[in-house]
């Protein structure tokens, strides 16, 4: 939990987020709200997931709570039904790398209906808001306008309806959503010093992605949402997982699929920039976080096998991707690194130098974690 000196803190940056959250409500009038409850309802436990811009950056480093429809316009709130009035709660998370609390704002907003006084629709209205910690469930309670007794009712009708479920859901997204700020959060600030920005639109790759030729065919082509593309594997008939033919990667953005063909890993290398050294490198510099999480990241889906690769076995794959990046294959594992190294260098350019260096990391990385011949502690890494 966060300490009382914190939470004053974050009391003085909250005033924005408690309007933000409001907006969109106020916006769409009666009708459209209660039409977006009804989605609401379908689509409880899903989000996903677009690229941050630079306020959003502003904010996150600011200490400020960013609400979930920041992050993800298309995102499912809770509502429930209290009495004869409509509550929506809209969940608010901080993101500031160097914080690591686990509390999410929830604010509870009620629903306009009938008319104003003008004849216009009537306006939603926040009646609470309150930090809940989704590890240790303590609750704060910030902002009240309404009686403690009326709070403490609207709070038990919440979780009789959605219950420890919201605990998982609300976890799963500061995860979910601190991943994102780790792999976005130094692109964005390192266009700022170029004088660029991402653009606003979530979901559009913008300018926040340089993709090469061969890939941008595909998007285009495919229709496919950059900013969500992932490698999926493939599973054989007795349930092993492989790559498949790793030339034809098969690409998911969380609703479309489509297959990139790759001939050739090295046909994607792009420049000739140095790289860092591996004093340097060890360290992890801003400026390739992106690079290793656009490998890592679609690597621990692997974590979900019955039998997960193990630390010696990522040694082995990574090594031998960076020392032969296109030799034959070798494993089912060398392959599914060879088509996520294919990924990171297609979203952004990369030269060989920097592709062996991070590769080079990756396998310094793995080969810290192994305790012995079936030690798998780097892929727990991966999972937390």
């Amino acid at each position: 939990m966060s300490s009382s000196g914190e939470r004053t803190g974050r009391q003085a940056s909250n005033a924005r987020w408690r309007l933000s959250c409001l907006v969109h409500l106020r916006a769409m009038g009666y009708s459209g709200t209660m039409a977006w409850i009804e989605q609401v309802r379908q689509r409880v436990t899903e989000w996903r997931l677009g690229p941050i811009d630079s306020d959003t950056a502003d904010d996150i480093l600011a200490g400020v709570l960013i609400p979930v429809g920041t992050m993800d316009p298309k995102a499912a709130m809770p509502c429930f039904t209290y009495g004869d009035r409509e509550y929506v709660v809209i969940d608010s998370y901080c993101l500031n790398p160097e914080c690591g609390c686990t509390d999410v704002g929830l604010s509870f907003v009620r629903v306009g209906t009938g008319t104003d006084g003008d004849g216009a629709p009537g306006s939603s209205r926040e009646v609470f808001c309150l930090f809940w910690n989704h590890e240790n469930k303590d609750i704060s309670v910030e902002l009240s306008r309404i009686p403690d007794s009326l709070r403490r009712r609207l709070w038990n009708a919440f979780l009789e309806q959605y219950g420890d479920d919201m605990f998982v859901v609300y976890g799963k997204r500061h995860a979910e959503y601190r991943r994102l700020v780790e792999k976005w959060l130094p692109k964005v600030l390192r266009r700022r010093k170029k004088g660029l920005d991402a653009k606003d639109e979530p979901g559009d790759d913008g300018d926040a992605f340089d993709l090469h030729p061969s890939l941008r065919a595909v998007v285009d082509e495919a229709g496919l949402n950059v900013a969500r593309l992932s490698v999926s594997l493939c599973v054989s008939g007795d349930g092993k997982t492989t790559a498949g033919d790793r030339h034809d990667i098969m690409l998911y953005d969380g609703d479309i699929s489509a297959t990139w063909r790759v001939d050739s890993l090295t046909g994607l290398f792009r420049g000739d920039a140095a790289a860092p050294d591996s004093m340097e490198m060890k360290f992890y510099p801003d400026e390739y976080h992106s690079f290793f999480f656009d490998i890592e990241s679609n690597l621990v889906m692997l974590a979900d096998l019955d039998l997960p690769p193990t630390d010696q076995q990522f040694v082995e794959a990574y090594s031998t991707v960076r020392r032969r990046p296109n030799g034959k294959s070798v494993s089912s594992l060398h392959d599914m690194v060879w088509q996520c190294t294919c990924l990171a260098l297609a979203l952004q350019p990369w030269s060989a130098k920097e592709c062996e260096a991070v590769l080079a990391q990756l396998a310094r990385s793995a080969r810290s974690f192994r305790m012995g011949a079936s030690s798998r502690n780097y892929m727990a890494y991966l999972k937390q």
